[in-house]
C-alpha cells in the first residue's frame, strides 16, 4: 500500500493530485470510446440479509447519450436499462417491464459521469475523499455533491487497474448501510461484434406489458 486516506473530507495536496492522475490515465484510455462491454458480478449487502444477493451477467456503458444496460443471466434473466431520464426493468420470462420516468435521474447521471473523457465531469458530480494505491489496483473514494444523489448513494468507490488504467470495479453504499459491489472482467472497449443500437436502443417486444410510473 503506497498511499491511503479514508477520511470524510475532500482530499487536498498530493492525495488529490494522485486521484486526478489516476482519473487522467483512465480518461485517456476512454477518450473517443463509445461503448464499453464487460462481464460483471454484483453482490448486494444488507443488514437485513444473512447472505449477500449475488447476480452476474454482462454490462454495457454508452458515453453519448449516456446509458447503462445490465443483462442479468443469474439468478434469473432480467434486462435493466438506465439513462438520465428513465430506469427500466424488463423481465423477458414474464413478458413484463417496469419503467420509471424522471425529470432528471440524478443517480444514473452521477454514475455515468465516470464513463467520460473529462475529469471535470467526475469532479462536478463527486468530491474525492480517499485513495489507496496498491501494486495492482488503485481504489478511489468519492462522495456525491448533490444531496438528492446522497439519498441513494452515500459513498462511491472505483477500482482502477494500474497497468492499463481500466476500470475493474465499482462499489457504492447508502446511508442505511446497504452496499453494492460490482466486479468487472473481460472489459472490452468498442467491441466490434456488436452494434450499440442493438443493446441500448432496442425496442421491447410487442407482447410485453409495460407499467410506467412517474418518479419523484
Amino acid at each position: 500500500m503506497l498511499m491511503q486516506n479514508t477520511g470524510p473530507e475532500q482530499l487536498k495536496g498530493e492525495e488529490l493530485e494522485a486521484v486526478r492522475q489516476v482519473l487522467t490515465h483512465m480518461s485517456k484510455r476512454l477518450k473517443g470510446i463509445k461503448h464499453l462491454r464487460a462481464r460483471y458480478e454484483q453482490r448486494q449487502h444488507s443488514m437485513l440479509l444473512e447472505k449477500p444477493l449475488v447476480s452476474h451477467g454482462r454490462m454495457h456503458l454508452r458515453s453519448k447519450p449516456g446509458c447503462l444496460v445490465l443483462e442479468l443471466e443469474q439468478p434469473r434473466r432480467v434486462i435493466v436499462r438506465s439513462d438520465e431520464t428513465s430506469h427500466q426493468i424488463y423481465y423477458p420470462e414474464k413478458k413484463r417491464a417496469e419503467r420509471y420516468l424522471f425529470e432528471s435521474n440524478e443517480l444514473t447521471k452521477a454514475l455515468l459521469s465516470i464513463f467520460t473523457a473529462k475529469i471535470a465531469a467526475i469532479e462536478d458530480a463527486f468530491v474525492p475523499v480517499s485513495i489507496a494505491v496498491g501494486e495492482e489496483d488503485s481504489i478511489l473514494g468519492f462522495r456525491p455533491r448533490d444531496k438528492r444523489v446522497r439519498l441513494s448513494l452515500d459513498r462511491l468507490r472505483l477500482t482502477v487497474r494500474n497497468k492499463d488504467a481500466v476500470l475493474v470495479g465499482v462499489s457504492y453504499s447508502n446511508a442505511d448501510g446497504e452496499e453494492v459491489v460490482i466486479n468487472l472482467s473481460k472489459v472490452e472497449l468498442d467491441p466490434k461484434d456488436q452494434k450499440g443500437s442493438k443493446v441500448f436502443d432496442r425496442p421491447l417486444p410487442e407482447d410485453v406489458t409495460v407499467v410506467v410510473s412517474e418518479a419523484d
